[in-house]
């Protein structure tokens, strides 16, 4: 009786949970889209831009809204971009701020570009490399080595008095 009910229960949670979802995000959207460029450097303060080219299949007469998510290190974001309306190809761009409270010398998230028509979702992402706030020019560690052998010939030089 144990097993049937825990096997019961498995069917159970993979039809009401489970098909529902792979059902939302399926293969065979009727749309897709390409987000350049594919990686991003930028720095804390820095406007990204996105291009997003959005392709439909013939018949496809659906509007397509746009979010993005931002997620990095202990930090995530999420903004509206954009409503589409039909006849498709189309092309859009986008651009945001990273956010001033990055924490640390360099942190790595994604931007997800998410997009939903009345029965699909789909979504790209990319690959954000940000790095944190320093002297432009200087990468941080230069600048730490920099005060410390300062601080030490100040301290050196004070003794010797």
């Amino acid at each position: 009786m144990n097993k049937l009910w825990y096997r019961i229960t498995l069917i159970g949670i993979i039809v009401l949970v489970v098909y529902p979802i792979l059902c939302a995000y399926s293969l065979d959207a009727p749309f897709f889209i390409n987000i350049e460029p594919k990686e991003v450097d930028a720095r804390v303060g820095d406007e990204v831009t996105f291009e997003c080219k959005i392709e439909a299949s013939p018949g496809f007469n659906e509007p397509i809204t746009f979010t993005i998510r931002v997620k990095a290190s202990l930090w995530e974001v999420t903004h509206p971009i954009c409503t589409t309306d039909p006849p498709y190809p189309q092309e859009f761009s986008y651009s945001f701020e990273i956010p001033k409270e990055n924490p640390g010398e360099e942190v790595t998230g994604t931007a997800t570009i998410i997009g939903t028509s009345v029965e699909h979702t789909i979504q790209e992402s990319v690959k954000l490399t940000i790095k944190g706030p320093s002297i432009p020019g200087y990468p941080i560690e230069s600048i730490i080595i920099g005060l410390t052998i300062g601080i030490l010939i100040i301290w050196m030089m004070q003794r010797r008095s």
